[in-house]
């Protein structure tokens, strides 16, 4: 089965770590996205990419950007799964687009660290998704949230001991260990689902 993954980055942007990312991960296609669409570069500073993000995008309009693009599939790959993976305001994103019916290709999304989801709580999954959160967040009680989303169909939920960014190489709370070892995950869940 050819396998599609898109790539939401967080405030960051399409940052060359993105596209490192994307070459570790096994399948047939990576598409990192660009929250900016090419008109502002990326950011290595969190105060900078989080007022840029705010002034220029905003959640609602990253989410309209992506659900363009999996509305826009080609006919080559239609026959084939995608799976989504977002960090940050990319995992907010694919989360308010998850109850949306249109797309029965898509057989899992991993959100990282959506920290947005706390403000779109009544939503309820179509496609089987897995958000990872950090064991604690400076402006919500992460267990608060998880007790609130638990139960939901097409849903599981998971805490990793790491901070806000841990994916990330510029974010303040990085943790290239806990990196590698999603990175790893990642890949099987990926063989996983090609094999099905």
């Amino acid at each position: 089965m050819e396998l599609t993954l898109i790539i939401a980055p967080d405030i960051y942007g399409l940052t060359p770590a993105v596209e490192e990312l994307a070459g570790q991960l096994a399948a047939d296609q990576v598409i990192p996205l660009d929250p900016y669409d090419g008109k502002s570069g990326w950011f290595t500073d969190q105060a900078k990419a989080y007022a840029h993000f705010t002034r220029h995008v905003g959640l609602a309009a990253y989410a309209r950007s992506i659900y363009n693009l999996l509305m826009d599939r080609p006919p080559d790959q239609r026959q084939g799964a995608r799976v989504l993976l977002g960090f940050s305001v990319g995992a907010s994103a694919l989360w308010t687009l998850s109850d949306n019916h249109e797309f029965s290709d898509i057989r899992l999304c991993l959100g990282y660290y959506g920290s947005q989801i706390r403000n779109h709580t009544g939503i309820h999954p179509h496609w089987p998704m897995e958000l990872i959160f950090p064991e604690s967040e400076d402006h919500f009680d992460v267990n608060a949230l998880v007790a609130t989303l638990a139960g939901r169909d097409n849903l599981s939920l998971k805490t990793e001991p790491g901070r806000h960014g841990f994916m990330n190489p510029y974010a303040p709370d990085y943790d290239p260990e806990l990196a590698r070892a999603q990175v790893t995950d990642i890949n099987h869940r990926l063989d996983q689902i090609r094999h099905m």
